[in-house]
């Protein structure tokens, strides 16, 4: 990791997830990401067919509802690894590398999210990458039910003068803008209902992203990646207080 930003031992990714949104030729048929398994299947035996179907409901004055319904059959595949801690996502409008818990490292997931890139490009020839993501879902476990959330997050919420301090639930969002790197960063806080008696569990979803970039060569559009995972770093460092660093050292 660039030195500013210390490695973690007790890193609180749950998930981590790199994207790529594209356009495919007109008539490209999904079911040739089918015929790539084997490809690969030693390594990721597990395919499932992802299919999409759209609900419509209409409302008019004095009239009942209508509801449709329209199937669009099989969009994608994923395909997961044998200890299921990876998933390719080969779908028409884009690929999907994401990675569970425990998570490795970027050295690690990197390599293997581009080899996969490779395959999908090979086999559909995108018409244009829309937009390129680097997302990862952190679940802070802070120690105790009754926190306060200022002694581990930078910007915790805030709470009306003359109320109880007591917090069963909050979220917000943010989207932030990077206009030297032309990046743009996503950062959610959420509590959720604590599973073990001990901790409070506070989600720290950061998805950095960059759209228009259809114009970059193929390195070029990989290399983005590296701006990507920096803007998160500084969006993961930057939420979190030194006692929560130190938690997780």
């Amino acid at each position: 990791m660039n030195e500013n930003f210390p490695h973690l031992a007790n890193a609180p990714i749950v998930e981590a997830i790199l994207d790529f949104r594209v356009r495919l030729p007109a008539g490209f048929e999904v079911a040739r990401f089918k015929q790539l398994h084997p490809q690969f299947q030693a390594d990721y035996p597990t395919v499932e067919d992802r299919k999409l179907v759209e609900h419509k409901i209409e409302q008019s004055p004095g009239k009942m509802p209508s509801h449709s319904t329209k199937d669009h059959g099989v969009i994608g595949y994923f395909f997961r690894s044998v200890d299921k801690a990876n998933i390719v996502q080969f779908r028409r409008d884009g690929f999907t590398f994401n990675r569970l818990k425990p998570y490795t490292s970027w050295e690690q997931v990197f390599p293997e999210a581009t080899r996969f890139w490779r395959i999908y490009v090979e086999a559909c020839r995108p018409v244009e990458v829309s937009r390129i993501a680097v997302r990862c879902i952190n679940r802070l476990m802070l120690p105790g039910l009754q926190v306060e959330f200022g002694d581990y997050l930078t910007a915790p919420p805030a709470l009306p003068k003359q109320m109880p301090p007591f917090v069963s639930g909050f979220v917000s969002r943010v989207v932030i803008n990077d206009p030297d790197s032309n990046t743009a960063a996503a950062v959610v806080q959420a509590l959720e209902p604590p599973v073990e008696s001990r901790y409070l569990p506070v989600i720290l979803d950061i998805d950095v992203f960059q759209e228009n970039v259809s114009s970059l060569g193929a390195d070029e559009l990989l290399a983005r990646f590296e701006k990507l995972r920096e803007m998160k770093n500084r969006a993961f460092f930057g939420s979190i207080t030194d006692k929560t660093l130190e938690m997780l050292k």
